[in-house]
C-alpha cells in the first residue's frame, strides 16, 4: 500500500475508533443517564466525555475535519437506540444533533486557537487581502 493510500486509511480508521468509543458511550452511559431523569447531568457528564474523544481524534491525525467524522460515526452509533423499546424519535435524535452540534465548536475551536492548515489559509487570505486594501 502506497504512502497516500495509507494516510487515506488513517484518516478513516481514526474517526471510527474514537467515533465508535464515543457512540457506545453515549448510547449505553447516555442511556442510563437520561433514565435517572435529573436535568442536566447527562449533557453535563457527557458533554467533557464527547470532547475527549474529539480531541484524541484530532491529535491522533492533526486534521480538523477528522473531528467532524468522529461526531459523525458517534452520532450513528446514539441512533442504535431507536431500537430499544419506549423511545420517541425526539430523545434519540436530539442527542445525536447535539453531538454534531458540539464537533463544530470544536472545530472552530481548533481553527480559532491556530492548529491546523485551515486557520493558515484564512489567516494568510485575510492578511493578503488587508495589505492589498491599504
Amino acid at each position: 500500500m502506497s504512502k497516500s493510500n495509507s494516510g487515506k486509511l488513517n484518516l478513516l480508521l481514526i474517526p471510527l475508533f474514537w467515533g465508535s468509543l464515543w457512540g457506545v458511550a453515549e448510547a449505553t452511559l447516555g442511556h442510563l443517564l437520561h433514565n435517572l431523569q435529573i436535568p442536566v447531568l447527562p449533557g453535563t457528564l457527557m458533554l467533557p466525555l464527547g470532547v475527549y474523544f474529539m480531541v484524541r481524534a484530532y491529535i491522533s491525525s492533526e486534521k480538523i475535519p477528522v473531528i467532524f467524522l468522529t461526531a459523525v460515526v458517534a452520532a450513528s452509533a446514539k441512533l442504535i437506540d431507536f431500537f430499544f423499546p419506549a423511545h420517541s424519535p425526539a430523545v434519540v435524535i436530539n442527542p445525536a444533533l447535539a453531538i454534531l452540534s458540539e464537533s463544530l465548536f470544536v472545530m472552530l475551536f481548533f481553527v480559532l486557537k491556530g492548529d491546523g492548515e485551515i486557520y493558515r489559509r484564512l489567516s494568510f487570505r485575510s492578511s493578503r487581502n488587508c495589505h492589498s486594501t491599504l
